[in-house]
């Protein structure tokens, strides 16, 4: 018998064959030839095409494969259509695995699951392929069903990863790549173990910690460290419109309360190391009040010195300000309250004035070495005012040591402006060539030039001075700022060249 029709055996209800079948070139096919159902010597069953199970369905029937694995093969792909599913039923202590290994496992294989003619890589191992707009694969717990892990693709290829505990939050969370990566957990933690890196590219990558506490408590030896790649930031992003930007607080650790003798940790901020001859710094940036911008406003250099306003400082600490208000030094204000303070001020010159509060006095240090004590000089300069036969004036506020030189006439006025405070000052009058020089009246003003008055002098009456030529005469005055009068004594017929 060269041939046997199934078919027409169909209404036969059982047949028995007492001898092996062999079939014509290994093939059992509609027509005889060499398509449909192919089984070679090794016993190996392949099909030519496709097998098709139409509208088949199997309620309680098993496919056993006892020893051994159930390998289907297939030169095209094996496709599923819309409805259709593969079910892995893992029993009792019993595990199934569905593997896309290629054949022989080499995984040089590839796998569809599609019922559209989307692209595919010939690179890919599994191809996953859902015709929806946002395709999930989600696996759930064979433990509880309410409890899940979730892959969903989007439509513009982001992926997301999301976890389900239906008793508690513990689970909950999700992954998300969308040309940026996020980390969402609710009420757990996001670890990495002992090896574990988050690394970011450095071509504006951030980390985003959205909560309002984010506790980095086991990273590899107690550091935060940013690959060398490039620079890096360590900030807060910016806040929305109407928002005032977030604090960012930088803070060492604190010992456990009600621990006796234990210490808090040290805030350590270090620039990097390096063994070249330049200069590397620190520097603290704040808001320029009234706009949008920061600027530099101290920084330390590599040599230890400390700048205030000056990217460039010179000494251990320089402070710089354009308007020359660089210090001021205050007795208890720690909150700006107080009203007892020194100032120091620098002017375009190089002065030095140090103004002090609850008095009116300035001490001022000029640029070339003369110092003036509330306007009057203090110290070792001696000035010379101009003469005039009329009025001489000899101006105290200036230097407290005057020199008034008689020019071929007598003096009818010399007046004497005196600064705010009591003090002893000194007027010398020396004789022109002639000699027998006067003067007529010796006038008092206070620091306002107002409240006129004439030196008291032993006896009142004014001094005689020498009638030598270029001789000199001291007057010496005591000046009692609270009342507005001048007491005064001379000393007489100094020979300056004796």
């Amino acid at each position: 018998m060269s041939r046997i029709s199934l078919k027409s055996l169909g209404s036969i209800p059982n047949h028995k064959l007492l001898k092996n079948l062999q079939l014509q070139g290994n093939y059992v096919s509609n027509d005889g030839g060499d398509e449909g159902i192919s089984i070679d010597n090794d016993g190996i069953v392949t099909a030519s095409s496709q097998i098709d199970v139409g509208y088949m369905s199997l309620t309680s029937q098993e496919l056993d494969v006892s020893n051994g694995n159930l390998a289907i093969c297939a030169e095209d792909d094996i496709i599923l259509t819309a409805n259709d599913n593969i079910i892995l039923d893992a029993e009792t202590n019993h595990s199934h695995t569905l593997d896309f290994g290629g054949e022989g496992g080499s995984g040089g294989g590839r796998h569809v699951f599609t019922d559209s003619a989307w692209e595919v890589y010939a690179s890919d191992v599994v191809t996953l392929r859902f015709n929806a707009a946002s395709s999930n694969f989600t696996f759930y717990s064979i433990f509880d069903t309410d409890d899940y892990a979730r892959f969903t693709c989007g439509a513009n290829g982001a992926l997301e990863i999301q976890t389900k505990d239906d008793i508690g939050t513990s689970a909950d969370c999700s992954f998300l790549i969308d040309g940026a990566i996020a980390l969402n957990a609710n009420g757990g933690d996001i670890e990495l173990d002992a090896t574990g890196n988050i690394e970011i590219n450095a071509d504006g990558g951030t980390i985003d910690f959205k909560d309002a506490s984010v506790n980095l408590a086991t990273l590899t030896a107690g550091s935060l460290v940013f690959s060398n790649a490039t620079n890096a930031t360590l900030g807060i992003n910016v806040t929305s419109a109407g928002t005032d930007g977030r604090d960012l607080s930088i803070q060492a650790g604190s010992a456990l309360p009600g621990v006796a003798n234990q210490n808090g940790g040290n805030l350590l901020l270090k620039a990097g190391g390096g063994d070249g001859t330049g200069t590397s710094m620190m520097a603290f940036y704040t808001k320029i009040n009234g706009t949008d911008a920061v600027a530099e406003k101290m920084r330390i250099h590599t040599d230890g010195k400390i700048g205030i306003g000056t990217i460039a400082p010179d000494k251990a600490l320089e402070i710089n300000d354009a308007s020359g208000d660089c210090l001021r030094l205050t007795h208890n204000d720690y909150d700006g309250s107080a009203t007892q303070y020194a100032d120091f001020t620098v002017a375009d010159d190089g002065e030095l004035t140090i103004t002090t509060t609850g008095t009116d006095a300035d001490l001022t240090i000029e640029a070339d070495g003369h110092v003036e004590f509330d306007g009057c000089a203090v110290g070792f300069d001696l000035v010379e005012p101009t003469y005039d036969s009329t009025t001489t004036i000899v101006d105290f506020r200036t230097g407290n040591k005057q020199l008034v030189t008689f020019d071929n006439g007598d003096i009818t006025n010399l007046s004497m402006y005196f600064p705010a405070t009591s003090g002893n000052f000194v007027v010398l009058v020396k004789q022109d060539g002639t000699g027998g020089r006067t003067i007529t009246n010796y006038r008092t003003y206070d620091v306002d030039v107002g409240n006129v008055n004439a030196v008291r002098f032993p006896g009142a009456a004014n001094p005689n001075l020498t009638d030598d030529a270029n001789f000199v005469d001291i007057i010496s005055v005591f000046w009692d700022a609270d009342h507005f009068l001048a007491y005064g004594i001379a000393s007489l017929n100094f020979d300056p060249t004796s």
